[in-house]
């Protein structure tokens, strides 16, 4: 007697749009763009829950005018078609640039379909950009100050890219929004964009970055090892152009990444995919025998913090002052010679904070918002206990 055929295990309703796989304790469907939700059937409870899974959208390669998905090896053919047809729903510029991302695509992928053409827009003009506005909440934590997460989600991509970036906690200039757009989404993540915007905070950084035509893993190697400001621009653009060319492994990489995300219990705890070959730190062997640029002011006078980072240079003073609009670049002078400290403010809100001189200790002197504006209670609480901690002192 013939075996009973086994149920496919993946498939797709093109009249409801969604994808639906069936594991060993249950259901799990996925309902198709625009809708983009997720729900779990549990055998064991016989009820269903809204869930996040993860997913891998299918990587496509261009041949000639027409882009074909990758094969996955572990997939079966009615498995592989189902996901296909699932894929093929999204718009082709946002699928394309979000399967290229190697994490939390379900997330970016949600936001984009809420957020309209706009999103989708601002995620294909600046990738990084748009992942930073769908991971809110772990990119910058103190961004949501009088909205929800999910509102100013939607919101964000209606505003300039310079004010999405403030609204990041980056310095909101145009070289800072170039650079950004230029990091290559295979090689974005919360952890890359929290490294990029610490370290965009040096002008010696930020102007190497303003020169390399992209970056991805091996510039973000030297940025994280702290050697970008060292190299010579030649050696720092072969670099650039590394990444560049490493597109074809990439994609190899993808659908490793789609073999395991796809695998028996979508969802499931599993292990993290190995990073890329190309992807491994890099060592340059070519140090410039040239001098780090010196600050143009006098050390600050406290360290600062994430949150309250000195500024040390008249270029980003002038860009406080035009990003703040307010006249803080009169001040060059004073703090040139010593006599007043000035630092940015990120968090728990934006502004503008001077420390004068007053009898041999650093006080206060102003701590505005944007156009000269009060702060919050919170802010001036939090500034207040840093100068204190700092001082040993109680104001």
């Amino acid at each position: 007697m013939a075996d009973a055929p086994v149920p496919p295990r993946f498939s797709f309703d093109a009249a409801s749009g969604r994808l639906t796989q069936k594991t060993a304790t249950g259901v799990n469907s996925l309902f198709a763009w625009p809708v983009i939700h997720a729900f779990r059937w549990s055998g064991a409870t016989s009820k269903s829950a809204a869930f996040q899974p993860e997913i891998a959208i299918l990587p496509e390669q261009r041949d000639g005018d027409v882009y074909r998905f990758e094969r996955v090896p572990s997939l079966d053919d009615h498995a592989q078609d189902a996901i296909e047809s699932y894929c093929a729903t999204i718009p082709p510029s946002v699928r394309r640039t979000i399967a290229q991302f190697p994490e939390r695509q379900w997330k970016v992928l949600a936001w984009a379909a809420r957020g309209g053409l706009l999103a989708e827009e601002l995620l294909v003009s600046n990738p990084a950009l748009a992942f930073a506005v769908a991971n809110l909440l772990d990119v910058a934590p103190t961004a949501t100050r009088g909205r929800s997460a999910q509102t100013l989600r939607l919101i964000l991509p209606r505003r300039k890219q310079r004010e999405i970036l403030d609204r990041l906690c980056f310095a909101p200039t145009e070289r800072v929004r170039r650079i950004v757009r230029k990091v290559m989404p295979g090689s974005v993540s919360v952890a890359v964009l929290a490294l990029l915007r610490d370290q965009l905070q040096k002008p010696a950084v930020s102007e190497r970055l303003a020169h390399v035509p992209a970056i991805g893993s091996q510039v973000l190697a030297l940025i994280a090892n702290d050697t970008v400001e060292h190299v010579t621009l030649a050696a720092l653009e072969a670099f650039a152009r590394a990444d560049q060319a490493s597109a074809d492994r990439h994609v190899a990489t993808l659908v490793a990444n789609a073999a395991r995300v796809w695998g028996p219990e979508l969802g499931a705890e599993s292990a993290p995919l190995p990073p890329a070959p190309h992807a491994r730190p890099v060592r340059c062997p070519e140090l410039a025998h040239v001098a780090v640029r010196k600050t143009d002011f006098p050390p600050a006078p406290f360290p600062g913090t994430d949150a309250i980072v000195p500024i040390l240079y008249r270029q980003r003073l002038l860009d406080e002052g035009r990003a703040q609009n307010n006249c803080v670049f009169d001040y060059a002078p004073d703090v040139a010679k010593g006599k007043i400290a000035i630092y940015r403010v990120l968090a728990p809100e934006r502004c503008t904070l001077s420390l004068k001189l007053s009898r041999g200790r650093w006080v206060i002197d102003q701590l505005k918002c944007r156009s000269n504006q009060e702060p919050g209670a919170e802010v001036v609480e939090a500034v207040t206990q840093w100068l204190a901690d700092e001082t040993h002192f109680c104001w």
